[in-house]
């Protein structure tokens, strides 16, 4: 029998940043493509569901000793849909707080920000869109660092993939070096490189 496949079309999230904890409301649909239903993963042990939520066209289970949440597609369902509430924690580092979510793979995944008074972005999730919400590739980790307005934050070194390529004529030698960035920046980044280099 082949494996089940099962496509979560659309997984958005709204995430309210506060000084100590996140809540968030999620929102999930998807759809049983082929095969016999099985549990698939959603989310670990850091998401906490609270009260509430519908879901439709599938059960929402617990994932057994590790923790965590999985979704049981219904057989013969056309689509499934789950709408939840849930408390995840930030972790202090370097004069701010990140959360780190690892989500299900999805089609779509829009998340929109609210910070509490007094907080201030430092690095958004995925790319910016239009309406003020950040997109994340398909497998991605939902990762925002934030801080309080007033903080100072200790800033973070960016990393960079320098690629040079040497072309040697005559009497001289020319360096041509290109930078990458391995991850987005946060800020604007200054390069400052010594006399004569």
């Amino acid at each position: 029998e082949p494996s089940p496949v099962v496509v979560i079309d659309e997984a958005r999230y709204g995430l309210h940043l506060g000084a100590e904890r996140v809540e968030g409301e999620l929102e999930l649909s998807g759809r049983l493509v082929s095969g016999t239903p099985v549990p698939v993963p959603l989310f670990g042990p850091e998401l906490v569901l609270r009260e509430g939520g519908e879901v439709s066209g599938a059960s929402l289970i617990p994932a057994g000793e590790s923790g965590g949440i999985q979704l049981l597609p219904e057989a013969g369902a056309a689509s499934l849909h789950v709408s939840a509430s849930f408390l995840v924690r930030s972790v202090e580092e370097r004069g701010g707080r990140t959360l780190s979510l690892a989500i299900p793979r999805a089609l779509r995944n829009p998340v929109r920000l609210q910070l509490d008074d007094g907080l201030r972005l430092l690095e958004a999730p995925g790319i910016a869109g239009p309406e003020g919400e950040f997109y994340l590739a398909s497998g991605e980790v939902l990762q925002v660092r934030y801080a309080s307005a007033a903080a100072e934050v200790e800033s973070q070194a960016p990393e960079v993939d320098l690629f040079t390529r040497v072309v040697v004529s005559q009497r001289r030698v020319v360096l041509e070096t290109h930078g990458v960035p391995v991850r987005g920046l946060p800020d604007a980044t200054l390069l400052r490189l010594p006399e004569g280099a």
